[in-house]
Formats: C-alpha cells, sequence, structure tokens
C-alpha cells in the first residue's frame, strides 16, 4: 500500500499513531487479542500465521516495508479478536495507528482508500492463485512463484537486495509442502542461479525468473 501513495498521503499517514521497534520473535498482534489498531511497517518482514485447534501453524502470508498488518480489524466493528498473530522475523520498526486514526485517514484520504482496497484484493488474489498451484505445480515451482510474490510485494527491485527472511520450515508451510521437499527446492533453485541461501533467509537474483518458472 505503502508504495501506491504520494509523498504527501505518504506522510499523512506515517504521522498518525506512534513508533514501535520489535526485536526478532515478538508478536505484534496475538491472535484472539481484542484490540483493532493498524501497524505499517516502516523496515523489517514479519510472518503472518493461524494456529488451528490442532496445534498447526499455517503461515499466510509475509509483510515487508510499506505492508499494512491489521487492518481487517480495524475496518470491521465488533469483529471479535485477531484471526491471525504476526510475529517480527527479525528487527522490525513500524507505525502503530490507532483504528480512529486510520479510518479518518482514509476518510479524508480517497487515494489512500483505493490503495488500501488494491491491496486487499491483490491479497485474495494471492491466496487464489497460491491453492490453485498446490495441485498444479511441483514444490520447486510453488517455491519459486512464492518468493517472486514476495519480491513484487516489497519496495525494493534492485536484483540481488531482495532477502526473505523466512526459514525452510515457514516456507513449507505456506506452499503446502514438507520443509524436506523445500530444501531440496531451494537446491535446484541455487543450481540454476535464482537464489542464494542466507544464514537468516534466502536471497533472490532472478525475480522475472523465479515468476515464469515452471509455467
Amino acid at each position: 500500500m505503502w508504495a501506491q501513495l504520494d509523498d504527501a498521503d505518504a506522510a499523512d499517514l506515517l504521522s498518525l499513531g506512534a513508533p514501535r521497534r520489535y526485536p526478532p520473535g515478538r508478536v505484534l498482534i496475538g491472535q484472539g487479542e481484542r484490540s483493532d489498531h493498524v501497524i505499517l511497517i516502516r523496515s523489517g518482514q514479519v510472518k503472518v500465521f493461524h494456529t488451528t485447534e490442532d496445534g498447526r501453524e499455517p503461515v499466510l502470508g509475509v509483510r515487508s516495508a510499506g505492508d499494512l498488518v491489521g487492518e481487517l480489524a480495524a475496518l470491521e466493528a465488533d469483529v471479535g479478536g485477531r484471526g491471525a498473530t504476526v510475529v517480527a522475523m527479525g528487527a522490525v520498526e513500524a507505525q502503530q495507528i490507532s483504528a480512529a486514526q486510520f479510518i479518518e485517514f482514509l476518510n479524508t484520504h480517497p487515494a489512500a482508500t483505493m490503495a488500501l482496497l488494491r491491496m486487499v484484493v491483490g491479497r485474495l488474489r494471492s491466496a487464489d492463485r497460491r491453492r490453485v498451484e498446490y495441485g498444479g505445480f511441483e514444490t520447486t515451482s510453488r517455491l519459486a512463484h512464492l518468493l517472486a510474490e514476495f519480491a513484487h510485494d516489497t519496495d525494493s527491485g534492485d536484483v540481488g537486495s531482495i532477502e526473505i527472511a523466512a526459514s525452510q520450515h515457514e516456507l513449507a508451510a505456506m506452499i503446502g509442502a514438507s520443509r524436506e521437499s523445500v530444501a531440496r527446492a531451494l537446491a535446484r533453485l541455487r543450481d540454476e542461479g535464482l537464489v542464494e541461501s542466507r544464514r537468516r533467509g534466502v536471497v533472490l537474483l532472478d525475480v522475472d525468473a523465479l515468476s515464469r518458472h515452471g509455467r
């Protein structure tokens, strides 16, 4: 959403709320928590996951600088507890904005309202596409498309500078695969020169090739 705002609207949004810093592993929003504030990620990455009744924790997505999290709770009155947990994957700087401030901002900044709508629609399309790919692509292609999707959601377009701070276990949860199959898929993508593995994640070297993988 942040990248779609003009300088004036972006400055107005950033002026709201209060700055927050979160160390790796810190929970920004907890599933079931009764709150309605919005968090704007200024730097770093967070993962969003839902804990099921049987204890599984499927990852719903990874959000990076410029992304909003918690916006649906701000827009839905009396929705109950939060539907997912948001955790810092590394050091995160963010802006915590109250629901009242966020709604007033949208009411007075129509272009920002459209940007929010496009962001929500994009996430829905991404979720639909991922469900289709579960059955239509093998693990390496599913992983390649997921990594490319992350890249397109970040502000940086520099080749070799996009690092996804996600573990193999987290990537496996996002594409419905085992950690072992994701490890093999990463090895293939490294052999093809599309990614590099780092201690805390994956660096993307050729986003276009990742997007085309297996198509």
